[in-house]
């Protein structure tokens, strides 16, 4: 994520918690399960979250 100059942080601004990160984890293995569907879903949403970033209420934003 350094590389990329990105980091995660919560729909309301805050840093991710240890909590907020497995519920993300959680959702990204949902995300992969159907295909990967629900990653691929963030290409084409208006707010670019996939399935794991709208279950944990988090953004993907440049650090």
């Amino acid at each position: 994520m350094k590389a990329l100059n990105i980091k995660v942080v919560k729909t309301d601004g805050s840093q991710l918690d240890l909590v907020g990160a497995l519920l993300r984890y959680v959702g990204l293995v949902i995300s992969i399960v159907p295909l990967f569907i629900g990653v691929i879903w963030a290409a084409f949403d208006a707010q670019k979250q996939g399935w794991h970033d709208k279950i944990a209420g988090t953004y993907v934003v440049r650090a």
